[in-house]
């Protein structure tokens, strides 16, 4: 069996929140050759990096896999002008890349996990992972608009469009007959170190680990905490998309509240060891309807509890977790969860064992390879 060559073009960095994109090209790595060419880094910001010893043009990260760092070159990238040339510079770099390989054979692919407004490799098969629904971010309107007219673009050109969540699945049928529904996982063997840990405060904690963004029912938190002053609540992410958020202002003030901020993924299941219950407390929206979130994996893996709102996705594990019909009833579940566990933590880690990133890495390789031949 020839081995897979892969350039993969990630929708984040790879410094960034350790997600579907890392993990997948990681575990592609170990029978494949990945060239992850990383999210661009505004130049002057990566000069000022390298300088200080914080930035590498280049790095290998095991025998097979190659990250290769690119840059933009023009500021205020949230305007529509700047925002389009750097994406034209950031394209032709990757071809450039892309030649320098000179991956022509019939085992070379492309994988993309976001839409881009042209695709980069001519010499290459597009594979496209969708693990969003791309055009419902908030976000600059024309983005928006054209994140949603490039998604279906790479929709019907892809050879294979692999789906996060059902979904999304069923969307891409509409546009593409060789679409796949491959869902997210967790590194299980990681968040499972949680369990052979000891809880260092005798509070009950709920807990949320994930990046805070416009997604996230702030109102749903701070009613939480209000309700349970005898618990904890314990923030785990980045939160500077959301400093100016009114209610999240309140949340950081609250006693039993604690915002730890963006914590190293090797250190979560020492965070993750203080929770009784994880929680998903996302609105309901035509974003979130289309996710399968990675934090329920993670949280099951960790032997922890789940209260989730109610995202459709989820209804498929509802002997493990729970699911709430509204905000009342999610903070009564959390109560609830604590005080009536919903299954064991070795009934949920062993699910969680059976949606590890290695699996759903197996399944990516497997519908490649059917593509190539």
């Amino acid at each position: 069996m020839k081995t897979l060559k892969i350039i993969f073009i990630p929708s984040i960095k790879w410094e960034s929140l350790h997600q579907r994109p890392q993990q997948i090209a990681l575990q592609l790595s170990k029978r494949s050759k990945i060239l992850w060419i990383d999210q661009p880094t505004f130049f002057l910001s990566a000069m000022l990096k390298a300088f200080l010893g914080k930035f590498k043009m280049k790095e290998q990260l095991n025998g097979n896999f190659y990250i290769v760092r690119t840059f933009t070159f023009v500021p205020f990238s949230r305007v529509r002008i700047s925002n389009i040339i750097n994406e034209v510079i950031w394209l032709f770099l990757i071809r450039i890349y892309g030649a320098l390989l000179s991956w022509k054979n019939g085992d070379a692919v492309c994988l993309i996990c976001h839409p881009l407004f042209m695709f980069p490799l001519k010499n290459f098969s597009l594979v496209y992972d969708r693990c969003d629904r791309y055009g419902k971010y908030k976000d600059i309107k024309f983005m928006m608009a054209r994140r949603q007219a490039d998604d279906i673009k790479f929709m019907r050109k892809a050879r294979l469009v692999i789906n996060s969540s059902y979904s999304l699945w069923k969307e891409a049928l509409n546009y593409n007959r060789n679409s796949v529904l491959i869902r997210n996982g967790a590194d299980s063997a990681h968040f499972k170190k949680a369990c052979s840990l000891s809880k260092e405060t005798d509070k009950p904690v709920i807990g949320y680990v994930g990046a805070m963004a416009h997604w996230i029912d702030f109102k749903l938190l701070r009613k939480l905490a209000e309700t349970y002053p005898e618990y904890e609540l314990h923030i785990i992410g980045p939160t500077l998309a959301v400093e100016k958020n009114q209610d999240f202002m309140i949340l950081k003030r609250m006693k039993n509240v604690r915002i730890f901020g963006r914590i190293p993924y090797d250190q979560l299941p020492m965070y993750l060891k203080e929770f009784n219950v994880g929680i998903v407390p996302f609105i309901s929206d035509e974003l979130t309807e289309a996710v399968d979130p990675i934090k329920v994996y993670e949280y099951m893996a960790a032997g922890r509890q789940t209260v989730t709102t109610n995202l459709l996705e989820l209804h498929r594990l509802k002997d493990y977790i729970y699911i709430s019909k509204n905000n009342d009833e999610f903070i009564r579940l959390c109560k609830q969860a604590i005080e009536n566990p919903k299954a064991t933590p070795e009934e949920l880690m062993k699910k969680a064992f059976e949606n590890t990133w290695e699996k759903r890495a197996e399944q990516i390789e497997t519908e490649i390879r059917k593509v190539l031949h």
